[in-house]
């Protein structure tokens, strides 16, 4: 699975799709979903929980973005989010 945030209309996420899908294949990792997040953080937490609620019931292990910031602008945010995914065995990969 994977997740890419834009945060301006001046963004596009083809430009992270692109290295995702890069980063998959030399990964040998396969993306059954992509989930895209055009604008606020608040938006992309729940974009996030649908994301692991789907990972939980569907068996699929990893999340793979950009980066860090493309989860959470803020770290604190960030340690939460990632923390919820390894309580349900799920990891956030990046790039």
């Amino acid at each position: 699975m994977a997740y890419a945030r834009v945060a301006t209309v001046e963004q596009t996420v083809e430009s992270q799709k692109n290295a995702i899908v890069d980063f998959a294949k030399n990964e040998g990792l396969s993306i059954d979903k992509f989930y895209e997040v055009h604008g606020s953080t608040e938006h992309s937490k729940a974009t996030l929980a649908d994301a692991l609620g789907y990972m939980v019931h569907s068996g699929i292990n990893k999340l793979v973005a950009l980066d860090p910031s493309r989860i959470s602008r803020n770290v604190d945010q960030l340690i939460n989010i990632e923390k919820e995914f390894i309580d349900q065995g799920k990891e956030i990969v990046y790039v």
